[in-house]
């Protein structure tokens, strides 16, 4: 379900999240085991409590479009849990079902039914080999993720790969199509199953797998960021189109060049850090959550995002989440724990705020920051 939802347009996803005052909730019981594209987990994370889908673009930083998307995924994967959702059928059209098949079961001739008044299940018709082929074919084109090639999701075990890959094999393996198929059909089957091999060979082995999943992993990151046109670049766009060489060229216009992602989550980044010094946290949340989402493996983006979470309750769960992302990104890093402890001390966690501290002070005994935070939760003791 997950990853057919994924597939569709993002107009489609807009149109089933229409209402922006509906309000969004984290499930009570979230599925186990599912990989989320970087775009949904940082969606995810921004909803810590009721929310509604206007206050999710606000604090996302995402295009409404892909905001929506990742959220309409969210949803129906069972990550969120909607206030409204949408039923789509009826009560009038399940009671006029249900009447419609009692009536056709009276019309059921007697001779069609068994001993025990039941209709018998119709033979299942043999499978199509010619509509398989062309099926392995197209999925084939459709996609090189692995886990599509072989047919199973990303959170599949080891045996489930082997049992879908086996399967495959039983289907499509070359040898099956030898004696029938003609050179160029064989040829196409050859590279099919080749290209199924090969990810079952990537899939089979934790290590390769890890490798795989880490290269997946960045792809989609780098997929997620190049889907958008950044504010900048439109306003460059903008600017050559109405300059009065372009307007006046007999030829086409340039392609507008792609601006560097790490160059454009620096200015939001820079963008971020001036509205949190004004005060106004929303803007900053937004600008700050762009930079993270351009570069997510940047710990100062992570971190000064959580700070600026910091400042709203509702964010509170998704403030520790960035800051800890920051941690673990760079655990030398003593801003980043002196950062978390005032966190800790702003909730009242003192016991916290003072283990984040003596692990800052592990790594520089002599940090100003760090020595007078924990002097003053001292003095609170």
């Amino acid at each position: 379900m997950l990853e057919s939802v994924r597939r569709v347009p993002l107009e489609f996803s807009a149109s089933k999240l229409e209402d922006k005052n509906e309000k969004l909730l984290p499930a009570l019981s979230p599925p186990e085991g599912l990989n989320l594209l970087p775009t949904e987990a940082f969606v995810l994370t921004r909803v810590d409590g009721p929310i509604s889908i206007e206050e999710l673009l606000a604090v996302s930083g995402l295009p409404t479009g892909e905001a929506l998307h990742a959220t309409y995924t969210l949803a129906v994967g069972g990550f969120l849990r909607r206030e409204t959702w949408p039923q789509t059928l009826s009560a009038e059209q399940f009671a006029k079902g249900r009447v419609d098949q009692d009536a056709a079961s009276k019309k059921a001739k007697p001779g069609l039914t068994n001993a025990k008044g039941e209709r018998p299940t119709p033979p299942a018709e043999p499978p199509d080999e010619k509509s398989e082929i062309e099926a392995l074919f197209a999925r084939i084109h459709s996609t090189s993720d692995y886990y599509h090639l072989i047919g199973v999701g990303r959170s599949a075990g080891s045996s489930e790969i082997k049992t879908a890959y086996y399967g495959l094999a039983k289907r499509f393996h070359p040898d099956r199509f030898r004696r029938n198929a003609d050179p160029e059909q064989l040829a196409r089957i050859e590279s099919a199953f080749a290209q199924i091999a090969q990810a079952y060979d990537s899939l089979k082995d934790k290590t390769s797998r890890a490798v795989y999943d880490s290269k997946l992993f960045k792809l989609e990151a780098a997929r997620a960021t190049a889907a958008t046109v950044p504010p900048l670049q439109a306003q460059t766009n903008s600017a050559q189109e109405a300059s009065p060489t372009n307007r006046g060229s007999s030829g086409p216009l340039k392609p507008p060049q792609p601006v560097d992602a790490v160059v454009h989550a620096e200015e939001k980044f820079q963008q971020g850090l001036a509205a949190l010094q004004q005060g106004n946290h929303a803007s900053a949340i937004a600008s700050l959550g762009e930079a993270a989402r351009l570069t997510p493996t940047e710990p100062r983006y992570r971190a000064h995002l959580g700070a600026a979470m910091a400042k709203n309750d509702r964010l509170r769960h998704s403030a520790e989440t960035e800051l800890r992302a920051a941690i673990q990104l760079d655990s030398k890093n003593v801003s980043y724990r002196v950062m978390l402890a005032e966190f800790y001390n702003g909730i009242g966690l003192v016991r916290r705020a003072q283990a984040e501290l003596g692990a800052a002070l592990s790594l520089d005994s002599q940090n100003k920051s760090a020595r007078e935070l924990l002097g003053k939760l001292k003095g609170k003791g």
